[in-house]
């Protein structure tokens, strides 16, 4: 029942949805990303929630609840699920037969897949015109940094949507050249090309890649399809054999999910301003791993705030750029910059 229940749709009054998320957001001081994150699913899905294009799921209402430790809003409803799967499917069925008529019987669709796969056996040509022979071949990689370190980049902002394809995230205004050194870490690893989908209205992109081959070999490697918290996934046990892949594997991660800020805090009428660490994973084995990688290297991880951990001090980043390092070229930059004002 519960189950059921949380695949269901609410309906907020107008305007109620929109106002309940910015107020979370509020409450919560977090940016829409997180909370994007706290709710399982992408930045466009909310953003499409708060123009209340579409109705926010049972299971992301009682997950942003948890957060704010408040009950579930009064006055709403919770609609039965695929409620509107029945009324779209009425609708497309009638279109379909005013422009196409009546479907045909069952024996009849039989005979016509029985001449189509005949045809295809006796013309090879016209199965590989119509990609349907063989997978897209990759390059099977090695054990290695380099694939390490994509495989923290997939357990931040990446993800296995389908058994076909896998898609990375990131900020188009902000990490353009991040994702081209993506694009080109895709490419030595798999011999395989990428496309980025722009979302420009909303300033964000997907590194997008297709292949079952591809997708089959991330799982053996220890990446799981579909939600990241649900399925509790964590760093592979084969990068735990080797400190070059925990190291690697934590720069992907604190690349994609992590973040470099100044801090500024006034004593005695005098401002001060230092570099801080901050790396936020919903998924609570990540968290941790992260904590005994980052503790492993004796940099002195802080876990005082929840799904967070950070680094305070000028030092334990100087350490942190020196052994881990960072192919992000913002947070690079932004280290450079620090640096240098502060000397």
């Amino acid at each position: 029942m519960l189950n059921t229940k949380l695949n269901s749709r609410i309906k907020f009054g107008t305007g109620k949805q929109n106002k309940f998320l910015k107020n979370a957001i509020s409450v919560l001081d977090i940016e829409q990303s997180e909370l994007a994150k706290i709710s399982n699913v992408c930045d466009r899905t909310l953003r499409d929630w708060k123009r209340e294009k579409y109705n926010m799921s049972f299971s992301s209402l009682r997950a942003i609840c948890k957060e704010m430790r408040i009950n579930l809003p009064q006055n709403i409803q919770v609609l039965p699920e695929g409620w509107s799967v029945k009324k779209a499917s009425k609708l497309g069925g009638r279109r379909y037969v005013e422009l196409y008529g009546p479907p045909g019987t069952i024996k009849s669709r039989r005979k016509g897949g029985l001449n189509s796969q005949k045809k295809l056996r006796s013309d090879p040509d016209l199965i590989k015109q119509r990609a349907l022979i063989s997978r897209k071949k990759i390059k099977i990689p090695k054990k290695s940094s380099d694939l390490a370190e994509f495989i923290g980049i997939m357990l931040g902002d990446g993800g296995i949507s389908t058994d076909y394809q896998i898609a990375i995230s990131f900020n188009a205004k902000e990490d353009l050249k991040y994702a081209k050194f993506i694009q080109t870490l895709i490419n030595k690893l798999f011999s395989v090309s990428s496309t980025i989908i722009m979302r420009e209205k909303y300033a964000s992109a997907d590194i997008v890649v297709s292949g079952r081959n591809l997708v089959e070999f991330l799982k053996q490697y220890g990446l799981k399809k579909g939600n990241k918290i649900a399925g509790k996934v964590d760093i592979p046990k084969w990068i735990w054999s080797s400190k070059k892949y925990k190291i690697a594997c934590l720069r992907g991660l604190v690349d994609t999910d992590g973040c470099f800020y100044k801090h500024r805090y006034t004593v005695n009428g005098k401002e001060y301003s230092y570099l801080k660490m901050c790396f936020t994973n919903y998924s609570q084995p990540i968290l941790k791993s992260v904590t005994a990688i980052l503790e492993d290297l004796c940099l002195g991880p802080k876990n005082t705030a929840k799904n967070r951990v950070y680094l305070y001090s000028l030092l334990q980043l100087n350490k942190y750029f020196e052994i881990v390092g960072s192919s992000n070229p913002r947070y690079l930059d932004t280290y450079k910059k620090f640096i240098t004002t502060y000397k």
